[in-house]
């Protein structure tokens, strides 16, 4: 069983609705909710377009998991980026890779403050 964010957020605020959304019962959607996830999602969009403008060929990856951006070592921006194990998924909105001053560091994507999708 795969526990993906919509089923943890779920959880977060219900665990009777976590349950639905495991067992794949759809319910209908607040018009609020909607606007908001829009919103959110045309705010994205705008902001990758502005991010792409300013990188160069290679250094912006989309839609990847995170083992494919750390094995692309021009990459300094992955969107969209899925980490996943057997049992969890998380979809993380933005990773940026850092330059490590000094000592190598083991993981050198961080999600910058306010990015990242926990719901």
């Amino acid at each position: 069983m795969l526990i993906t964010e919509d089923i943890f957020g779920a959880f977060l605020q219900c665990e009777t609705k976590s349950h639905f959304t495991l067992a794949g019962a759809v319910g209908d959607r607040r018009e609020f909710s909607n606007w908001e996830r829009q919103r959110t999602e045309d705010y994205q969009h705008q902001f990758c377009i502005q991010l792409r403008s300013n990188c160069h060929d290679g250094e912006l990856l989309r839609g990847v998991t995170l083992a494919q951006a750390f094995d692309n070592n021009q990459c300094r921006f992955a969107l969209d980026c899925v980490v996943r194990t057997q049992e969890l998924q998380s979809h993380i909105d933005m990773l940026e890779r850092i330059t490590p001053s000094g000592k190598t560091t083991p993981n050198p994507y961080i999600a910058p403050t306010g990015e990242g999708n926990t719901s």
